[in-house]
């Protein structure tokens, strides 16, 4: 009877801890154009995780994107390559502010795991649904204020489109490949101040230099996938927002997304957890040819609740005025570094 009981303890514990660790991703891919590479032609893919460091790590064992759509490729492993803490380097002598530590466990710090595949062939092309890269896992934060259900599941996705020749009307095959992903310059912004207006862009970039578009996103859970079609809504399920909070206002504060730059802005009040997803889709010629999704959890707080010694009084935002005439325009000009 002891041994039984022990094992369900175990099996419990396990469930308990397993419930609030990701809070973010993406997944995206690189076509291999170098003349001189044995493997021209064919993709890397790259998936990054993202998980709060108040929660259990991620598994480090080689992970597995599910392939929706191509007739011979059903999955693609991607294995581990490192893991960091990309928590908020803080600054605790200049500005008062606390470090943010992922080894301490500490409420909002961040790590980054990055798995990569070794380079693959996607023969054939895709059809106009378009092949679907995916990849899921439970759980998301208990502390989430935004969802409905704040414990659900997880999944990460991108799509490749098909290309036809502007001039020949031909489509292109996918491999040798031709196209990679827009990929991500900026690391995810996780934590930050309620109470000022605040700005900020993940920065997407494409190397062929396709046309961006950005959007919010649905969160998606991780629940059982059927048949051979990948369709948000069905499978996997659209997570529902709690009330104030939909897809395309899911923090405090009004927020705005530029379709075209990217930036989101808004002036948050509210502290607490928010889930968020931005699509970028890229058109090349105007045809849409990938789109790729970042979801992160938001962490607002408010930073007056933290030491402020040796400064004074809240780390508040410089405010600046122009000294002085240019001498050439007339108008007046300025020039400053300021630290955050």
């Amino acid at each position: 009877m002891k041994r039984l009981f022990f094992i369900l303890l175990i099996v419990f514990l396990g469930f308990s801890v397993k419930a609030s660790h990701l809070m973010g991703g993406e997944i995206t891919w690189e076509c291999i154009k170098d003349p001189a590479s044995p493997n021209l032609g064919q993709y890397i893919f790259t998936m990054k995780v993202y998980r709060d460091c108040n929660g259990i790590t991620v598994s480090t064992v080689a992970q597995t994107l599910t392939v929706w759509g191509h007739p011979s490729v059903t999955g693609i492993t991607v294995d581990f390559v490192n893991q960091t803490d990309v928590s908020p380097q803080c600054d605790p002598i200049n500005s008062g502010n606390a470090i943010f530590s992922c080894a301490n466990g500490d409420l909002g710090a961040v790590e980054e795991y990055i798995f990569q595949s070794q380079p693959i062939s996607l023969p054939g092309m895709p059809t106009a649904a378009g092949w679907h890269f995916s990849w899921s896992s439970c759980c998301r934060n208990t502390a989430i204020v935004n969802l409905l259900n704040s414990s659900e599941g997880f999944t990460l996705r991108a799509s490749m489109y098909p290309y036809f020749d502007p001039t020949t009307g031909n489509q292109i095959p996918a491999e040798p490949c031709f196209d990679s992903s827009p990929n991500f310059k900026e690391q995810p912004k996780t934590i930050l101040c309620t109470g000022f207006p605040f700005s900020y862009s993940h920065n997407a970039s494409d190397e062929e230099l396709d046309s961006l578009v950005y959007s919010w996103g649905d969160p998606l859970d991780d629940d059982v996938f059927s048949g051979p079609i990948f369709s948000p809504g069905v499978t996997p399920s659209i997570l529902a927002f709690a009330p104030p909070y939909s897809t395309i206002s899911p923090l405090p504060g009004a927020p705005t997304l530029d379709g075209s730059t990217g930036e989101i802005s808004y002036n948050a009040t509210t502290a607490g957890f928010f889930v968020t997803c931005v699509k970028i889709e890229a058109f090349k010629c105007g045809q849409l040819v990938a789109e790729i999704f970042r979801e992160v959890q938001v962490v607002l707080v408010d930073c007056s609740t933290y030491p402020s010694q040796p400064v004074s009084g809240i780390n508040s935002p410089p405010s600046i005025s122009a000294p002085f005439t240019d001498p050439v325009t007339g108008l007046p000009s300025f020039e400053t570094t300021v630290y955050a």
